[in-house]
This record gives C-alpha cells, sequence and structure tokens, in this order.
C-alpha cells in the first residue's frame, strides 16, 4: 500500500472591491507537510496522495506487462553523481550528455544487471543562462523494464547533479571586506563552493530565524538554485532580483521595505532581512512549517520541497520542487551533519526485495534450508 503523506493547503483569498465594474482577488496558496518529520500539529489537514507523476516533466509512455520489474539500484559514485563547471566552460547539453553514465545497476527479479539508461533534465531547460543547477534522472526502455507505480523516479532513482558555477567572487560580501563570518559547528561548506555569503545566509536562518539544520538546509538549497547566493543576481529580463530572485512586485516590495528601514536594497543584510519580514506577513505557514520540522535528512528534503513550492514558484515547479528537496537532503544535509548517503540501506532492501521476487515466482525456493 502506498504511503501517503500529510499536507496541509491553507488558501486566503482576499478580494478588494473598487467599484462596479473593478474587482480583483489575490489568491495565495500554501502546500506543505505535516508528517512524521514533523509540522503544526493544531493545523487542521487532510490526506492526499503523493504524485510521482507530478514530477515528470514529460508524458511517459506505459511500461509493458511482461517488462522485468526493477526492485532498486545501485547508487552512483560520487565522481559520476556530481558534475560541476564554471559558468564560462558550461557544456552544451550535447557535450554533457557523453559524460553520463550509459548504463545504472538495477535489481530486478533475475538479480543485479546493468540496464542501458538516457538522462534528461528534471524540469530546467539546461540551455537557460541563468540557472545554477540542474538535476539529470534516467530514463530506459519500458518494454523492457519497469518500476511499481509507488515509485518516484525522480525523487528515488540515482540521479546526476550539474552545478554551475561563478567565477568571479565580487558578489561575496565577506571577500569584499575581508572579514569571515563567524563559525559555527554545522557550517555549510561545499567542497566545489565555498561561499561566503552561503555561510553568511546559514547564520541568520539558524541564529535570527530560528530554524534547525534540515529547515536551513532547504532554504539554502533553493537560494542556491535561484542567485548562487548572489544578492545581485538580476533574472527573467531584468524583472527578477536578489538571492531569491523576487519578481516583479516583490522586487518592488523588496525595494520599498528596505527603503523604509534605512537597509540597501543591493546588500545581503538587506534581503535577508526582508525575507524575514515577508515570511512572517506574506508567508506564516510556510515559516511555521520550517520551524516545526524535526532536524533530520527526509525534514530536509520537505524543507527544499515546500519552500521551492510555496515560496519561489519556479517554472515547472512541482518537477522543479522535487529536485530542490533531494539537493537539500542529498548534498546540504550530508555537507552539514557528515551524515553521506551511501545509498547501503537503500541497496540492502533492494537485495531483499529481489530475493522474494525470486521466491514467490519460484516455488522450488520454498525448499532451500535456512
Amino acid at each position: 500500500m502506498k504511503r501517503k503523506s500529510f499536507f496541509t493547503i491553507l488558501i486566503s483569498v482576499s478580494m478588494l472591491l473598487t467599484g462596479p465594474a473593478s474587482a480583483f482577488a489575490t489568491e495565495n496558496t500554501e502546500v506543505f507537510f505535516v508528517d512524521e518529520y514533523g509540522g503544526d500539529e493544531n493545523t487542521e489537514v487532510f490526506y492526499v496522495e503523493e504524485n510521482a507523476a507530478e514530477a515528470q516533466t514529460e508524458a511517459e509512455p506505459a511500461y509493458a506487462p511482461s517488462a522485468k520489474l526493477i526492485t532498486g539500484f545501485r547508487p552512483l559514485s560520487e565522481d559520476k553523481k556530481t558534475l560541476a563547471f564554471y559558468k564560462d566552460e558550461k557544456p552544451s547539453l550535447e557535450e554533457l550528455l557523453r559524460q553520463l553514465p550509459g548504463e545504472l545497476s538495477a535489481f530486478t527479479e533475475s538479480g543485479e544487471e546493468l540496464i542501458p539508461v538516457s538522462w534528461y533534465s528534471v524540469g530546467a531547460d539546461f540551455d537557460s543562462p541563468e540557472a545554477h543547477y540542474f538535476q539529470f534522472s534516467p530514463r530506459w526502455n519500458r518494454d523492457a523494464y519497469r518500476v511499481g507505480e509507488d515509485f518516484d523516479i525522480v525523487k528515488s532513482a540515482p540521479y546526476i547533479e550539474v552545478f554551475i558555477l561563478e567565477r568571479e567572487s565580487a558578489h561575496e560580501e565577506g571577500a569584499q571586506t575581508g572579514t569571515e563570518p563567524q563559525k559555527t559547528p554545522e557550517k555549510i561548506i561545499l567542497n566545489y563552493d565555498q561561499s561566503a555569503n552561503k555561510n553568511r545566509i546559514y547564520d541568520y536562518l539558524t541564529g535570527v530565524m530560528g530554524f534547525n539544520t534540515a529547515a536551513a538546509c532547504g532554504v539554502l538549497a533553493n537560494i542556491y538554485c535561484e542567485s548562487g547566493f548572489n544578492p545581485n543576481a538580476l533574472g527573467d529580463g531584468g524583472t527578477s532580483y536578489g538571492i531569491c530572485q523576487w519578481h516583479n512586485g516583490r522586487y518592488q516590495n523588496l525595494k520599498n521595505y528596505c527603503g523604509e528601514h534605512g537597509l540597501d536594497y543591493r546588500s545581503l543584510d538587506g534581503q535577508l532581512a526582508f525575507l524575514d519580514h515577508e515570511l512572517n506577513n506574506s508567508y506564516g505557514s510556510t515559516l511555521r512549517l520550517l520551524r516545526s520540522l524535526f532536524n533530520e535528512a527526509e525534514a530536509a528534503y520537505y524543507a527544499g520541497y515546500s519552500w521551492c513550492y510555496n515560496f519561489e514558484r519556479p517554472k515547472n515547479y512541482p518537477s522543479v520542487s522535487v529536485t530542490r528537496g533531494n539537493l537539500s537532503r542529498d548534498k546540504y544535509w550530508a555537507a552539514c551533519t557528515g551524515e553521506k548517503s551511501s545509498g547501503l540501506v537503500e541497496l540492502e532492501q533492494s537485495r531483499k526485495t529481489a530475493e522474494k521476487a525470486v521466491e514467490a515466482s519460484d516455488p522450488v525456493s520454498t525448499d532451500k534450508e535456512e
């Protein structure tokens, strides 16, 4: 039976009437998880099935009934899973795909075997000059191999993460002033991205806003994807700005708030103060969720997912939210806590599942000695 997760959908609608022929409504919809990973127990909740198909960017053909059932995958090694390029050395999509493995090691009813795969970017155009992160998930011949209906390929299958890094560090405010951000035991320093701004954002989220590591990882994963931690990042043809790529009216709200409080909207300090203000005044449900999450890896996934789904809302946000949850859990949480996922638990479970499938299809196996 498929595990259900609690979602809470809070919908607030305000209607402003300015005349008999002039009316509009602003709708702010927040969707977040309240389950074994934490959440506000006082919030009314209802069950919604997690929809794995929502994470697919393209319609996939149906599996052939005769296809072998994949029960699990052997994890990719770190050197194959993670790729990073400076922006001025970013390869074309064709060049990148030539670097990706052509096979994955999978467990089926027949045991472990290599299956041919191709790769696609989930929810994001690799040719986009503004994006900083891409998740490539696998495809295979659906006439030959299938997965169970409860298996979310984007979330659970091996994937390849591609980081696009800025060569210049001019936007690093710590580097500009020559000062180092205060060190904390839970400092997040990724081996390919020594970012002073990232560390300052983490310190603000945990020290000022009261987030635990799991919640902070979710926010950091999204900010990296949006801006690469650059407070002067400009996107969407000049209509989005800052670490969170505040868009149109929210961009103007950033300017207004900073102007009213004697802050520079172009500075990291000004943007963090506005982020705090915006969460408290416009995204209260998301704020309460993040503050109530348990401090564990899967909660980091839901923090990244929920922040993207509720706060950022990028193009293709249902599928992009999954990739940012993965980034939060698999990279930021791992780097912060040292709890790197080796895949051994999943690997052992895959072996057991495969063995059970073989036994179920082979009556002779019931006569084996224990």
